[in-house]
């Protein structure tokens, strides 16, 4: 499992124009995270327990508060023309259904994934890339963005962005996210949620984002990964791409003044 930095659950302070995404936005780009008057564009809802299993991870997600975060940072961000339903629970998944207009996160996916990761930091951390993961995926479908064919490396884009600049060392959920696409383990090597093809290179991608977010403050990621000098030289220029692409495609669904 690849390392990851310390996680403080909240939004970034917004102390300069340093990302397109947080409370920093007002000042660069002249959006507003307050005052909207209408209905959320994300909403979260925990569904019942079916077992004492299920009903000791729906606690652990409840207390840690995590979700709410993150669904609140993201109905601060956007202004979307529908609302999106977040279940936690269920059967199916982690999924979106674009007919429903709903994300579901099973319970029962999430306690498989805590026996990879039996600290619960990280575990609430590659759960809140999972749920950004699928609100990627929702933001496709739903909106008929035009993304390049590899739409789980997309959604990866996009989840990785959410991460790193919505969470105050948001490089967490992505370092445990690409350690979980690397793993071996069974939940990562037959869940289909996973998929079979790129896992590797879905993975490195993600490492190479963290690295290039940030090249000064995390550049020992690269090398604790085991990515190549030249690999790790380029990553800034790749996390500017991809974050500049999803500038452009999501920039009519942001909140404004």
């Amino acid at each position: 499992m690849f390392q990851t930095v310390s996680l403080n659950t909240g939004l970034k302070e917004a102390d300069s124009c340093c990302s397109w995404l947080g409370p920093c936005l007002i000042i660069c780009l002249g959006f507003s995270l307050t005052g909207a008057s209408k209905a959320e564009s994300f909403e979260l809802s925990y569904l019942a327990a079916q077992s004492e299993q299920q009903e000791q991870v729906r606690q652990v997600l409840v207390e840690s508060e995590r979700l709410e975060y993150a669904i609140e940072g993201l109905n601060q961000l956007f202004n979307l023309p529908l609302t999106i339903k977040v279940n936690v629970g269920g059967e199916q998944g982690p999924l979106h259904d674009p007919a429903q207009q709903y994300i579901n996160i099973p319970y029962e996916f999430v306690s498989g994934l805590s026996r990879l990761y039996p600290e619960r930091e990280d575990l609430l951390d590659v759960t809140v890339f999972v749920l950004y993961h699928e609100v990627g995926h929702a933001l496709i479908d739903l909106l008929e963005l035009p993304v390049p064919a590899e739409l789980e490396e997309s959604a990866d884009g996009l989840a990785g962005l959410l991460s790193i600049e919505l969470i105050s060392d948001g490089g967490a959920p992505v370092l445990a996210a690409a350690g979980l696409l690397a793993s071996r383990e069974s939940i990562a090597a037959s869940h289909p949620w996973f998929g079979q093809a790129g896992k590797t290179s879905r993975s490195r991608k993600l490492i190479c984002w963290v690295v290039g977010s940030d090249p000064g403050r995390l550049g020992w990621v690269a090398e604790d990964a085991g990515l190549e000098a030249g690999e790790a030289d380029r990553c800034p220029n790749e996390y500017e791409e991809m974050r500049g692409y999803w500038v452009e495609l999501l920039r009519p669904y942001l909140r404004r003044r």
